[in-house]
């Protein structure tokens, strides 16, 4: 297996026996998303389930599938450490958010001529939405306003390595994986192998290549 897995892997599996000491967790049954002790381990959790599922595709050697997931586990812990920042005033922005995004779908459906919501579904919706003053930030100041909170706490860390601030991650993570989430040459490069006994390109979906295997055959680059 490939070094950089073989870190990657064992590196992934320690994070999971860290959540693990900490979930499954009990809380009283609530009807709303305003409770930052069931959000903010739920993200977590969800954050969890997804790196078991990176470390099954790494295992099968579907690195590129296990790149695009490490964004959204990059997605869900930026989004946990912005709101953890200060809970009472940022939670109801991201579930504000939220609400507003389901209901520009929903419009765009019934529009299409889907089913309408129910009135009093749609006003419980739109009160959500309306509960916040300030939209949420994006990806990438959501990262920078976290720094300004953890940076204070984790000061060592993020001084003696700026990658691993949640602005740095959000370059080296986010932005990078994008690769393998969007159609990109970059992401395609994975599937195509130079033969070299015939002079071809091989074009294949069983195996996955490492960009630290050689140059990109499809770009014809390193």
């Amino acid at each position: 297996m490939n070094s950089r897995l073989q870190r990657a892997r064992a590196l992934n599996r320690g994070l999971l026996t860290l959540v693990s000491q900490y979930l499954p967790q009990s809380r009283p049954l609530a009807r709303n998303h305003n409770d930052w002790a069931v959000v903010g381990p739920a993200l977590v959790a969800r954050a969890a389930r997804t790196m078991k599922a990176i470390d099954e595709l790494q295992n099968g050697y579907f690195a590129g599938a296990a790149d695009a997931l490490v964004r959204v586990v990059y997605d869900h812990m930026n989004t946990f450490a912005w709101i953890a920042a200060e809970p009472a005033s940022r939670l109801p922005c991201w579930i504000a958010e939220d609400y507003r995004k389901r209901l520009v779908v929903q419009d765009e459906l019934e529009a299409l001529g889907g089913q309408p919501m129910p009135s009093n579904i749609r006003l419980e919706f739109e009160q959500h939405r309306d509960a916040a003053t300030v939209r949420l930030p994006n990806t990438e100041r959501l990262a920078g306003q976290a720094d300004d909170h953890w940076g204070k706490v984790l000061g060592e860390v993020f001084n003696h390595a700026p990658v691993f601030t949640f602005r740095g991650m959000y370059t080296a993570i986010f932005r990078n994986a994008s690769a393998w989430v969007h159609p990109t040459t970059i992401g395609l490069n994975g599937m195509v192998t130079t033969d070299p006994m015939y002079g071809q390109l091989v074009i294949d979906s069983d195996g996955e290549r490492f960009e630290s295997e050689g140059t990109n055959a499809f770009t014809v680059a390193p």
